[in-house]
């Protein structure tokens, strides 16, 4: 994205999208794109902002403000309601606006309103961004809004799709640097698998404070399996109870790192936190967007998964409470034999799951030996088939509960 041959010629301008570019996050963060925070202090960019038509006003008002901010660095900015114009030759992309989840809304309407809004996000990143694009989705269910874009723009390689787990990360940071009395910066190596919500593990059992493990320097267990994972877990909640508003200027510096971390080398010996594309590792079912440790090194063309670990943390794989039975369950997973890309699984049958599982596996007596594998333009997932039921899965992702691991 950046110059290459760092020559006095001056540096062609880099395009960044930023959809729900009048939001409070969109806000927060455009202004220091424009500073050059995220690509340095001599890259000129482009600013394209995406807005719903009703939105467009209040988008103009921010251009204004960008406008007098005389950014030097800031060479052209494109307002638009138009996907086409907001992706067309875009190398930064930073997917902010979506629904969340609001009050009564159930995980099947969350996921058929979002899914008409990342269905042609991710088909238009295919069709106009440039080549060398990639792609942070912010908006939430990041992981499962990322999974619906990247399944509709499979031109752009997998590797080049992320979900931002960085906020949790930064959080999780900044609590052991407060209870450990050490500066926020010496806290390295945590990641946050799974994610961005009240089911995500941060890793403070690898975690490094001043080069010693977090587990030495902080010598309460009880802490830190009981108030450090609850605060992470919900401080996005206590926020919005704060202030009437989620979280905005820490969401948009958590995008800033993230993307950051996308494109320059990881320090060596550490690693960040992102929800990319499983590719079985840990354990974890193949296509899932999921917050692992990542990382790379110079000269690598795209990010790899950091496996350093012979397992995940014993706290992730810890057993989970006894939940409800679930009806009408949702979830997202790779179609293994139908030849299809990725489907969506619905179960209309009560299902009762047996009590005794451990996190990721459970058996399932279902009242009916299919399941259907839903297609549904709106959701933005291919076809339509049935699948018997048997192994499934438990994440608790967003999305839902329940998906089928193997399919005839």
């Amino acid at each position: 994205m950046v110059n290459p041959d760092n020559s006095a010629a001056p540096a062609r301008p880099v395009h960044i999208t930023v959809t729900g570019a009048a939001g409070n996050i969109g806000y927060a963060l455009l202004f220091r794109l424009a500073a050059g925070e995220l690509l340095g202090p001599d890259q000129p960019v482009v600013l394209r902002l995406l807005e719903i038509e009703p939105a467009m006003r209040a988008l103009e008002g921010v251009a204004m403000e960008l406008e007098d901010g005389a950014f030097p660095l800031l060479t052209g900015i494109e307002l638009t309601s138009e996907l086409p114009v907001a992706f067309d030759g875009a190398s930064a992309v930073f997917l902010v606006g979506s629904i969340p989840r609001k009050a009564g809304m159930e995980r099947k309407d969350l996921l058929g309103v979002n899914g008409s809004i990342f269905k042609p996000q991710g088909q238009a990143i295919a069709a106009s961004a440039a080549s060398d694009v990639r792609v942070l989705v912010v908006g939430n269910p990041c992981n499962t809004n990322c999974l619906i874009a990247r399944s509709n723009g499979r031109e752009v390689p997998a590797e080049r799709w992320f979900a931002m787990t960085r906020l949790d990360e930064n959080r999780a940071k900044s609590q052991l640097a407060s209870k450990s009395g050490k500066p926020v910066g010496t806290v390295t190596n945590l990641a946050v698998w799974g994610n961005h919500s009240s089911t995500q593990f941060p890793d403070y059992e690898n975690a490094l404070i001043a080069g010693e493990p977090a587990t030495k320097v902080i010598d309460d267990e009880a802490w830190l399996r009981g108030e450090f994972l609850s605060t992470i877990q919900q401080r996005g909640a206590k926020i919005i109870e704060a202030r009437g508003l989620s979280s905005a200027a820490s969401a948009a510096n958590a995008a800033i790192d993230s993307f950051r971390a996308i494109l320059n080398p990881t320090p060596k010996g550490d690693w960040t936190s992102l929800a990319v594309a499983s590719h079985g590792e840990y354990g974890i079912p193949e296509d899932l967007q999921f917050g692992f440790p990542v990382g790379w090194n110079a000269g690598d063309p795209d990010f790899q998964l950091v496996v350093v670990f012979r397992s995940a943390p014993r706290m992730f794989f810890r057993p989970m409470e006894p939940f409800p039975e679930i009806t009408q369950t949702l979830h997202v997973v790779p179609a293994r034999k139908s030849g299809h890309g990725l489907v969506f699984v619905a179960n209309f049958r009560t299902l009762r799951p047996k009590r005794q599982h451990v996190f990721h596996r459970l058996k399932v007596q279902a009242g009916e030996r299919k399941v259907l594998v839903a297609s549904s333009e709106s959701f933005g997932f291919p076809d339509l088939r049935f699948a018997p039921t048997g192994m499934v899965i438990f994440f608790g992702l967003q999305v839902g509960n329940v998906v089928v691991k193997s399919f005839v």
